[in-house]
């Protein structure tokens, strides 16, 4: 219920989003100084990088809201009771408006979770010659070493304003671009070819390099050609919503003592285009965006829903070839003989033909002789699957291939893939494997229907 209250409570009454500048001085310690800039927060001093925009902002507030716990005046603010003839610590916040306001934090007071201070600047709570009294977090708060200020965020932005992506690597070169808008965003890839892309993995990437933190930062001068940046491992480029793009580097790889306690830590070398320093970033990340185009790409056989299979027909060369319909109160054989079908048998092969995915892309395209190559001209299984509102789709299934996958293509692309052997090993050998055994006459999960009398055993009338 109680909101900030400026001109009462606190001594400068600044808002936080005009500072443009603070400098810390500790004793013994050199300078901080964050300087705003167009593309946020750096510390120019006593190293050069971007800073962290949570940190600084902490920092801003400490001073640009500082509400002292009491003050009193007609005290000499130099008496060596204070702390305050060199204070140990003197924050100065500039603001766009051109106001400079300062605080500086002396000794402890006898009840120790409080200090003394002295400002400059003031507006309210009695003015500059004031003795004032402030919470020991200010000094916990301002007091803070150059790496903890520094920006360890690898890069800021957005998964959702991502329009495009670049990725290159040894001799792969991908790139994916975003289509549609609101519900209906999709990925397609546009190198090395135009096919649709894996969604998962696509975002996953974007969303890897969205989390990326640094590890620790360089500190010393070398070259590019050490560090490998000026042949990257790997590169990603990322279009950015509003014509923006963001570049991210990966050099060598190295083996470096990071954390608290030290440990040996593998690390990539990495400069983006967002700012000057080269981090060190954990080698873990090569894996996440040295993706392949077939990692990339996607591997969907067929697009529908279960939901949307009104019948299906599985003709065979060799083995048990049967026609399925759906009814009111499940699913149904109609050939070769008329019977309620096996739930289980049914959803095993509808899973298999929803989730049908390529395990390697074959061809693209494949002419009468490449059809015969793979056992795809007369193919041993021919799936028709009839759909709601839509054509029927066939899915055929060739020659089985040495790693013990199977040939296969659709009615709805010219394109050749293997597929793994579940679905040939779901589809039912008999008649026998078809029909509804004993325990599956009951209700749902072989257990008696809802209104069968109390003691009727599953599969029971």
């Amino acid at each position: 219920e109680k909101h900030r209250v400026p001109e009462q409570e606190e001594v400068f009454g600044i808002d936080a989003a005009l500072a443009r500048g603070l400098r810390i001085e500790r004793a013994d310690e050199p300078a901080i100084v964050l300087e705003k800039q167009d593309h946020g927060w750096v510390i120019t001093e006593p190293v050069r990088g971007l800073a962290d925009p949570d940190e600084v902002d902490r920092l801003v507030k400490a001073v640009a809201e500082l509400q002292p716990m009491s003050s009193r005046e007609n005290v000499d603010l130099n008496s060596e009771d204070f702390g305050l003839a060199d204070a140990p610590l003197v924050a100065t916040l500039t603001t766009t408006d051109g106001r400079q306001v300062q605080v500086s934090v002396g000794g402890e007071t006898p009840l120790g979770s409080e200090r003394y201070a002295r400002v400059s600047g003031a507006r309210g709570r009695g003015g500059d010659g004031r003795l004032y009294v402030v919470s020991a977090v200010l000094r916990t708060t301002l007091w803070k070493e150059p790496g903890q200020l520094r920006d360890k965020k690898v890069a800021r932005f957005e998964s959702d304003n991502v329009t495009g992506l670049e990725i290159a690597h040894g001799d792969q070169q991908i790139a994916l671009a975003r289509t549609g808008d609101g519900d209906d965003v999709r990925w397609r890839m546009t190198a090395p070819l135009a096919a649709a892309a894996d969604e998962w993995n696509t975002k996953a990437v974007i969303d890897a390099l969205r989390d990326l933190r640094a590890e620790d930062f360089l500190t010393e001068q070398r070259s590019d050609a050490e560090l490998g940046l000026d042949s990257p491992q790997a590169r990603v480029t990322l279009a950015l919503a509003g014509s923006d793009t963001l570049d991210i580097s990966f050099g060598k790889s190295a083996e470096v003592e990071s954390g608290e306690p030290p440990s040996a830590t593998n690390i990539v070398y990495t400069r983006t285009s967002q700012r000057d320093e080269v981090l060190l970033v954990r080698a873990d990340v090569l894996d996440k965006v040295r993706k392949s185009a077939f990692d990339l790409r996607d591997k969907s056989v067929l697009r529908f829903e279960r939901a949307n299979v009104q019948r299906f027909v599985v003709e065979r060369s060799r083995g048990l070839s049967f026609t399925v319909a759906r009814r009111p109160d499940g699913w149904r054989v109609e050939k070769p003989q008329s019977f309620d079908a096996r739930q289980s048998v049914i959803d095993d092969i509808l899973w298999d033909l929803e989730d049908l995915s390529a395990v390697k892309f074959v061809t693209e395209s494949a002419d009468q002789t490449a059809l015969r190559e793979y056992g795809l001209a007369v193919p041993q299984v021919a799936i028709t699957i009839h759909l709601r509102g839509a054509e029927p789709v066939k899915v055929l299934i060739g020659d089985e291939t040495a790693e013990g996958n199977y040939y296969c293509r659709t009615s709805a692309s010219p394109q050749v893939v293997e597929i793994s052997q579940f679905l040939m090993g779901d589809l039912p050998e008999s008649i026998e494997d078809l029909k509804q055994s004993e325990f599956d006459q009951g209700g749902e999960g072989g257990f008696p229907p809802p209104d069968a009398p109390p003691g009727t055993a599953p599969g029971g009338p």
